[in-house]
């Protein structure tokens, strides 16, 4: 019961904030729920794999071995990465800032 409720409150929890990602963004953009010509399977199944994903890396730091306030939003948000970078056939590091771009964004 702990397990499927804390997929469902990932699954919520990051679903509210991707309808307020995709209220905000221009609708092309693969990163929004739905666009004119409807739903994007895409976002809702990297919601879903994400949550489920955020479980799996709870149950690794359940044991005492890493700090689940690591493990979760950095294994969630990896896998979540990988699986959009797999589904818009973009390469990986398309998510990424460069050194030379982030440190031009911090000097800045």
């Amino acid at each position: 019961q702990g397990t499927l409720g804390g997929i469902a409150g990932a699954f919520l929890s990051s679903l509210l904030f991707m309808l307020l990602v995709t209220a905000w963004l221009n609708p092309a953009s693969h990163l929004a729920l739905w666009n004119k010509a409807g739903l994007l399977w895409q976002s809702w199944v990297i919601l879903a794999l994400g949550s489920i994903a955020a479980l799996s890396f709870e149950f690794v730091s359940h044991e005492g071995l890493l700090d689940d306030n690591l493990t979760i939003p950095v294994g969630s948000g990896a896998v979540m990465t990988l699986l959009l970078s797999l589904f818009h056939q973009e390469p990986l590091m398309a998510y990424f800032f460069s050194f030379v771009d982030l440190f031009a964004r911090i000097s800045s």
